[in-house]
């Protein structure tokens, strides 16, 4: 596994501040005490500390894991949770189921007018992944209604929600969104799954064909094959990176796709991927789940991974910048990684010169960073730390 730069203040053992730990753990979505001994025992070892209920609070409504973490809080270690805080977590979940009902029951409405129109429609991401994934509304948190439509029925779609209310909000080329001001629900309607510029171009015949079918609330509804979804969810994360808008729960979806889709076609989503340029993408996406939730991949994936020095790179950057302020050499290797990111090239590969002399630059910049980090980082820390670092930047320039 990668090794994740840490906070040095207000840490456990594991260099980590405790209430960030407590997140990540929480942050799983299969956890049986039975079975996984070890990752409740950890839990209930992190509640004994002194935690900062509202700065966890605050973590978790901006990660949108507020669910994972109550249900999690509440099967594991409920007494050792302040009670104000397990009522505000509980209350919080309700709301939210609430309203990821009343948002399902819209896009069903959606979807029986686009199917009255004939518009082929594809709903993704919100209620679609909770039910599919989770098996039910209440573990995700849901912000808008996101569907993909054939890009020659967009303006009919566009004028079929007008009709019902809805406001064009904002336009983006390859998506636009709607706002229906009384009902107070966003909707994103798709021309494509990613922007132009990200190698992961789906075509929407083939997606159409490859649907699989899932039951809400008594109605049959379209859903991406797990192939598919793999490698949309792992796009999504990177360009959410790319954009600054990382979060938690975008990386749990990836990480309970695997887990809930043992039959999963290994090599169907590696040849397509490397069919649409796009197997940084889904190995960067991959390698967010194994960091941050210890999901397991199998083990040619996982090789793979450790061959590619891009994501081995980006992956502690973004991991800094999704917990702790970042500075300004941090940031711009961050920038500069994230054009890496989008190179057409197999993991581990660079696809020009120009490009290699640029990897070994940035590589140079990332070495000369770890070793000023340290050598501000307090003495007992830094000869053992400068030393951790060393055989990390020796470890990555052995990926080229």
């Amino acid at each position: 596994m990668t090794t994740l730069i840490q906070s040095e203040t207000n840490t456990t053992s594991t260099g980590i501040k405790p209430e960030i730990e407590l997140l990540l753990y929480c942050a799983h979505t299969h956890i049986d005490e039975t079975v996984d001994d070890n990752l409740s025992l950890r839990i209930k070892n992190l509640v004994k500390m002194i935690i900062d209920w509202e700065y966890l609070l605050q973590k978790a409504r901006y990660h949108k894991v507020i669910p994972l973490l109550y249900s999690n809080l509440q099967n594991i270690c409920p007494e050792a949770v302040p009670e104000h805080i397990l009522k505000r977590l509980q209350k919080s979940c309700y709301l939210n189921t609430i309203r990821n009902i009343n948002l399902t029951k819209e896009l069903l409405k959606l979807l029986q007018l686009f199917e009255i129109y004939s518009i082929r429609a594809i709903p993704f991401k919100g209620p679609i992944l909770s039910m599919s994934l989770y098996g039910n509304l209440s573990c995700r948190q849901i912000g808008d209604l996101d569907i993909l439509v054939y890009q020659k029925d967009f303006n009919k779609t566009r004028e079929i929600l007008i009709s019902q209310g809805y406001k064009s909000h904002n336009h983006f080329g390859w998506q636009e969104s709607f706002f229906h001001p009384e009902k107070k629900v966003y909707v994103d309607v798709h021309k494509r799954v990613t922007q132009k510029y990200f190698p992961c171009q789906l075509n929407f015949e083939d997606l159409w064909q490859r649907l699989e079918f899932i039951n809400i609330f008594g109605k049959k509804v379209a859903n991406f094959s797990s192939e598919d979804l793999l490698i949309i969810l792992c796009a999504q994360i990177t360009r959410d990176c790319f954009e600054k808008t990382q979060s938690i729960f975008k990386i749990c979806d990836i990480a309970q796709l695997i887990t809930v889709k043992p039959d999963l076609d290994w090599q169907k989503v590696l040849q397509l991927a490397k069919s649409l340029g796009s197997e940084r993408l889904l190995f960067f996406g991959l390698n967010l789940a194994n960091n941050f939730l210890e999901t397991p991949l199998p083990q040619e994936v996982y090789n793979q991974i450790q061959k590619d020095l891009v994501i081995k790179l980006y992956t502690p950057e973004v991991y800094q910048r999704m917990f702790f302020d970042i500075d300004q050499l941090h940031r711009f290797l961050g920038m500069s990684l994230r054009k890496f990111m989008l190179i057409k090239s197999p993991p581990g590969q660079i696809s020009s010169q120009k490009h290699l002399i640029y990897y070994y630059f940035y590589l140079l910049l990332y070495s000369l960073y770890l070793l000023f980090n340290n050598l501000n980082a307090p003495h007992r820390k830094k000869k053992s730390k400068i030393n951790n670092n060393i055989h990390t930047a020796q470890n990555l320039s052995m990926g080229l």
